[in-house]
């Protein structure tokens, strides 16, 4: 029996159960066998297309997980695919691409599509042996080179000082893609982009020297304006995340060259900025993206942000209220107000994140468009064309008789003395149900809310 018969017959088997039966195979590499297998169960969800591939190869556990799904990959070509058709005179991200950090080769896969000439660069060699199979097998002309994105960089650059060629070939037709490791030298997890590996802060001079666009994948838990001032800008800022959890935070910068030939035909086309336009999206939902700037963030904190939740400060405890959480894009993305605006809703609390809808949805048949289609569900129309960028909850003011016969919810705290953790232990509530406790301040007043969350036309 191949080792692809094997795979193929076994592979929604429990793993552990199978590894005490593979003496019954001694043909096979045992340990490569069940490495298959596990890939393979923990890809298809998170990779459909490749695990549908008969003969892909899958890496050991940790590059799986730590790979991008398929849905983000594919995000992230729609990215360089918008950067051409703002830029009409390029090719599909330019000509060349460069993956500095190759890893399984899920995102060098998606983006190779369009491109002339593909680089993996990778400094594991199972990872580019592995990829070197898969590449062949899925018909992609991928080079691949064993070794790192220092190594790499290296001999380019080396290569334009004897033969004054390299440098000017990696200019506006080259795009270098680089996912900097989130973990030092022993194991642990960083948090700055200089601490990421490799330095992209470090290298930053030659990969904008050599290419005509960057774009990064860094960590959702890596500070996004600090990130920002340490690459001395960028072309666009994506937050992602899928199904309201953050993913990744993508980071395009611009070229030099490209840069100095927009100044000199005077392109009506920003550069790198220090106050990039970020898009928050929510993949594998129905919800609008959500665009905005730091410096618009921080214009409508310098309003006037008084009485903007009147409407919530001593209403009857029995009333109900439709409070609106933003998606978790946004607020990682730290778009909070800008969110409230644009919609038009109340801010329940200056650091509450929480937003309440105007009182009467009735009202809203003369609302500007924006705001009506998320009206759409309180309205019951039927035509509105996305979902609001967040969850919806018809809540009132939690009863003392209430939270006492409370057994089971989820538990949300916004600025508020506690932990969902502390207050779900306080309360004795199990985690789940279609109950939420939503834990929050008003004004300094701690307040409990317990109610349901709403669909759209459900």
């Amino acid at each position: 029996m191949t080792l692809e018969e094997f795979v193929r017959k076994n592979r929604e088997a429990d793993v552990r159960a199978l590894a005490l039966h593979m003496r019954q195979y001694p043909e096979m590499d045992a340990a490569f066998a069940l490495q298959q297998i596990e890939g393979w169960q923990k890809a298809r969800q998170k990779l459909p297309e490749l695990a549908a591939i008969d003969g892909w190869l899958w890496p050991k556990r940790v590059s799986v997980e730590q790979s991008s799904s398929q849905a983000t990959a594919l995000y992230k070509k729609a990215v360089l695919e918008k950067w051409k058709m703002e830029n009409g005179k390029w090719k599909i991200g330019g000509q060349r691409l460069v993956d500095l950090t190759g890893g399984m080769g899920v995102d060098c896969y998606y983006l190779s599509e369009g491109f002339e000439e593909v680089h993996y660069v990778e400094r594991d060699e199972e990872l580019c042996r592995l990829a070197e199979k898969n590449f062949a097998l899925a018909g992609k002309k991928v080079q691949v080179h064993h070794c790192s994105a220092e190594e790499w960089l290296k001999v380019l650059t080396s290569q334009a000082q004897t033969i004054g060629r390299a440098v000017q070939d990696y200019r506006e037709d080259t795009t270098f893609f680089v996912d900097p490791a989130r973990r030092d030298k022993n194991g642990g997890k960083v948090f700055r982009l200089e601490d990421c590996e490799p330095n992209v802060v470090e290298l930053l001079s030659i990969l904008r020297a050599c290419a005509g666009r960057v774009l990064m994948k860094l960590s959702p838990m890596l500070d996004i304006t600090a990130a920002v001032r340490s690459l001395g800008g960028a072309a666009e800022v994506h937050v992602v995340a899928v199904k309201n959890e953050v993913k990744e935070v993508l980071v395009l910068i611009e070229g030099a060259r490209n840069k100095e030939q927009r100044a000199r035909t005077g392109a009506d086309v920003q550069g790198n900025s220090m106050d990039p336009e970020i898009t928050c999206v929510d993949l594998e939902t129905e919800e609008e993206a959500f665009v905005f700037r730091k410096s618009e963030e921080e214009g409508e904190n310098r309003g006037d942000r008084t009485n903007r939740a009147n409407g919530t400060n001593g209403s009857d405890d029995r009333e109900e209220l439709w409070l609106v959480e933003p998606n978790g894009a946004i607020m990682k993305a730290g778009g909070w107000t800008c969110f409230g605006a644009k919609y038009g809703l109340e801010e329940l609390g200056p650091n509450s994140h929480l937003f309440c809808v105007p009182r009467d949805p009735r009202c809203m048949q003369e609302s500007p468009k924006a705001v009506r289609r998320i009206y759409g569900y309180f309205c019951g129309k039927a035509d509105a064309e996305k979902l609001l960028p967040g969850r919806i909850f018809r809540v009132k003011i939690a009863s003392k008789e209430e939270l006492k016969t409370l057994n089971q919810a989820n538990v949300i705290c916004r600025n508020y003395p506690m932990s969902a953790e502390a207050l779900k232990k306080k309360l004795g509530v199990r985690d789940g149900g279609e109950k939420y406790v939503i834990a929050t301040q008003i004004g300094s007043k701690p307040v409990l809310f317990l109610g349901v969350r709403q669909f759209l036309h459900n």
